[in-house]
């Protein structure tokens, strides 16, 4: 495989992912009169955590102010206002602007398409159903009950027919190993098919919309395909990426347990059958409070008394005591305040699920086991109003963007994010490549090509599933919740091991090999990039927690931003609305 050998097909705008995110750019740039072609790992409509399989009977949600609300008074100032909030400190606000601004016309967009809100349930004078969901202060969450495509699909499903009648070239079953940087600016992407053939796709603006890195962790409500390709792929080529140490996690319940009901404020117990969550909880703070708080949102989060839950929870697991082989501990409702909170019918507000009808709440038979799971990035990469990276042509959207979420997210607000961004990204993209298309020197795919050649000549006796699975161990051992200097320094000695070590032991002689070697390549940098930012930043802020550092602390006002120098990954504060 040399540079005179490869293939090039060309293209203006070359869209990576095939998600909510994706297909709203290519429909922008297509109809922007660009050529576009979208590159995904599996297929539109299979692609990404948008059509990720929802876990129960709900889909996600779609935040936007547009009147649908019950509760008078909201506004897309007021969602602006929660996106700040939830934030931190670590928004962008001109970009948090500009989303909760364009989220109702983007949703009354894919309403146009063809996809379908939730109706309104009550007999109200609303298009459709509107709820609270988590951080935010107004029921403007729209839910997706079609979960027929996964928890979000059929936003997806609403874009598909658009890209055929607007002649976007979709590449299903491809990878892209790296980005190509020339000049300064980006003018494509290396990809390879399923046999492991290596092409060129040559276009002036790429944009990167790979979604996020959930399968660095054990258990993730996240594709597999999730494996941080965007974010290692930037980094390659020379972008900021900022957030990263502000990932989301659930605790979640296993299949086949009870219900997880925290308003009953069950009792955390251990596999000694022990309830734990007292050893937690400082002075002032009890347990009702802390599952009163819970019930206002889902991801763990170190800024009220609902994350000395999940402390307790993953302390005890990692302590080794743990249920099974998921480390999970048990919610147990057998107890007088949880059987009095379900007679006395305390509710919390409904969140984006249907309002709740008054009166007891049924008790559960059986207790919850409870673990946790990865959900999603609040960083990625840094873009600008745009949509554009710090590197002109290499573009973000979705949840491989950051900059409009913070140290947390309200929840509903990644689809819109996608949908706001993936147009504006579609649209410039369009526009820089416009009357340019700069040939690739054979300089330039130099480096990709000798990165991808020493990995396609590697025969060792490993398999790259289990360098995955032994670096979703290490993960979870020093990222998951519960961070500390020790055991981000003992992650990083782990990180380089498996790098160095262990992964030139991957045999990839077959394509799935080669494809799955470049995967655990790029979940290493992402985890490195993820345990430096979660070193670096010595306090606790919203889902990032340091049990060395258990208070925010208010020095700590800028956001940490990484960039690939000088061989070297580089870590600064900066301020984002600066």
């Amino acid at each position: 495989m040399g540079v005179h050998t490869l293939r090039t097909r060309h293209f203006d705008v070359l869209v990576i992912g095939g998600g909510a995110a994706g297909t709203r750019a290519a429909v922008a740039a297509a109809e922007s009169g660009a050529r576009t072609a979208m590159v995904l790992k599996t297929e539109v409509g299979r692609s990404g955590s948008t059509c990720f399989p929802a876990h129960g009977p709900h889909g996600s949600a779609y935040q936007a102010a547009d009147g649908c609300s019950h509760a008078d008074g909201d506004s897309p100032d007021r969602h602006f206002d929660d996106i700040m909030t939830a934030g931190l400190g670590m928004t962008d606000p001109r970009l948090a602007r500009i989303l909760a601004d364009e989220a109702p016309d983007r949703l009354a967009e894919l309403i146009s398409w063809g996809f379908i809100p939730d109706p309104e349930p009550c007999g109200r004078d609303r298009p459709h159903w509107a709820g609270y969901s988590c951080f935010g202060s107004f029921p403007r969450a729209h839910g997706i009950w079609d979960v027929s495509a996964g928890h979000a699909g059929a936003l997806v499903t609403a874009a598909a027919s658009r890209l055929q009648a607007l002649g976007v070239t979709v590449m299903p079953h491809t990878l892209v190993s790296d980005l190509l940087v020339q000049d300064g600016g980006c003018v494509g992407a290396l990809a390879l098919e399923t046999d492991g053939d290596a092409f060129v796709l040559q276009a002036p603006s790429v944009i990167l919309t790979c979604g996020g890195a959930g399968q660095l962790f054990p258990a993730a409500t996240a594709s597999r395909e999730a494996t941080g390709d965007g974010y290692a792929m930037a980094l390659r080529a020379g972008a900021k990426l900022v957030n990263l140490e502000f990932m989301q996690f659930m605790a979640r319940g296993l299949p086949d347990s009870g219900p997880v009901l925290w308003m009953l404020c069950p009792q955390v117990r251990n596999a000694h059958g022990e309830e734990v969550l007292g050893r937690y909880l400082p002075a002032g703070v009890d347990a009702e409070q802390a599952c009163e708080c819970r019930t206002l949102h889902y991801p763990f989060s170190s800024r009220d008394a609902s994350g000395w839950l999940d402390i307790a929870i993953r302390s005890e697991a990692m302590a080794g005591r743990g249920i099974g082989p998921r480390a999970a501990l048990t919610l147990n409702y057998d107890n007088p305040v949880s059987r009095a909170r379900a007679r006395d019918g305390k509710r919390p507000r409904p969140q984006h699920h249907w309002p709740g009808a008054p009166g007891p709440v049924p008790f559960p038979v059986q207790a919850a086991k409870v673990t946790h799971a990865a959900h999603a990035i609040n960083g990625g990469v840094l873009i600008s109003a745009t949509g554009q990276s710090s590197i002109d042509g290499i573009y973000a959207a979705g949840e491989t963007a950051a900059g409009a979420h913070g140290a947390d997210r309200l929840g509903g607000n990644m689809l819109p994010n996608a949908q706001v961004f993936g147009r504006r990204a579609g649209q410039h993209a369009a526009e820089r490549a416009r009357g340019t298309q700069p040939d690739v020197r054979r300089a330039t795919l130099s480096a990709p090509l000798d990165r991808l050649q020493r990995l396609q000549s590697r025969r060792g006796h490993r398999r790259a599933k289990k360098v995955k699975l032994a670096l979703q161990e290490i993960n979870a051992r020093s990222l998951y919740v519960v961070r500390s200097e020790e055991g981000l320094i003992h992650h990083e000695h782990e990180i380089s091991r498996l790098r160095h070590h262990v992964l030139p032991e991957i045999d990839t002689a077959q394509p799935a090999e080669l494809w799955g070697a470049i995967e655990a390549e790029n979940m290493l940098t992402v985890s490195h990039m993820m345990g430096a930012a979660a070193c670096m930043r010595t306090e606790s802020r919203g889902g990032h927690f340091r049990s060395d550092h258990p208070r925010r602390d208010e020095a700590w006002s800028e956001a940490i931003v990484q960039r690939w120098e000088d061989g070297q990954l580089r870590l600064r504060r900066e301020k984002l609305d600066a």
